[in-house]
């Protein structure tokens, strides 16, 4: 996958055991990782890049400092989502914690699900406090797309894939290309059921334009599209397949 569609991720976490395991789950679901650190003044340090599209925060790092001390950080100056990381679930703490308005929480001990769930509803969450309303109106068979000055319909049969940036999606017909302002989740649940399949974190597929299924790619035509391990079934489940 093209370096720029990946989601980087910064890991601030004191625990080394935990912090690999993160590591490994976040490599094994295509995130690429900006930086790891153990404590408070590492994670700015990282952060100071400009590198990173979200992190991972520990709540209880070694030091004076907290992963809520750099929650509060990263509110006031770098403007990316945060996901507080922590095995403790008294009052006082998740008080605190929430006055950074955090987008997501992830408990210990975590899953591959887990992790991918919190990342999504992280990245979903700050996507919609921050982005512009979406420049698309939607019919039943197909949608208005804003391209410059005008509105173009496109029924949802001339959608071969569509993918995710950070902050947009860009739907690819075969003759054209539109971008609108939105979430992945969010524009999915507003398409028929059966129709499309989302094949990786960053992308879509409808399937009746799928020529071919490999191991890890899904072929449209001249397109070659990643397709994700823990995605793969869902996929299968849903063409006919003939041995």
């Amino acid at each position: 996958m093209a370096k720029e569609t990946q989601i980087r991720v910064l890991l601030v976490e004191d625990e080394f055991i935990t912090r690999d395991s993160l590591r490994e789950a976040l490599e094994d679901m295509d995130y690429q990782i900006s930086g790891e650190a153990m404590r408070a003044e590492q994670a700015i340090a990282i952060l100071e890049k400009g590198e990173t599209d979200i992190a991972i925060l520990d709540i209880h790092l070694k030091g004076e400092l907290t992963g809520i001390w750099v929650g509060q950080q990263i509110q006031r100056q770098y403007g990316i989502p945060f996901i507080y990381l922590t095995a403790f679930g008294d009052k006082g703490t998740i008080t605190e914690a929430s006055e950074t308005r955090p987008a997501a929480y992830l408990a210990k001990p975590f899953s591959p699900t887990n992790i991918y769930a919190a990342i999504e509803l992280a990245l979903q969450n700050h996507q919609q406090e921050r982005a512009e309303a979406a420049p698309h109106v939607s019919l039943d068979d197909s949608i208005f797309v804003k391209k410059e000055l005008t509105y173009h319909r496109i029924r949802l049969g001339e959608i071969l894939f569509f993918q995710s940036f950070r902050n947009y999606l860009e739907i690819s017909t075969a003759t054209d290309k539109y971008s609108i302002r939105t979430s992945l989740s969010g524009f999915m649940e507003k398409l028929p059921e059966g129709r499309f399949c989302q094949v990786h974190k960053s992308y879509v597929v409808q399937l009746s334009e799928v020529t071919e299924i490999g191991g890890n790619f899904v072929r449209i035509n001249s397109h070659e599209i990643p397709l994700s391990r823990s995605l793969k079934p869902e996929l299968l489940r849903l063409v006919e397949l003939y041995k």
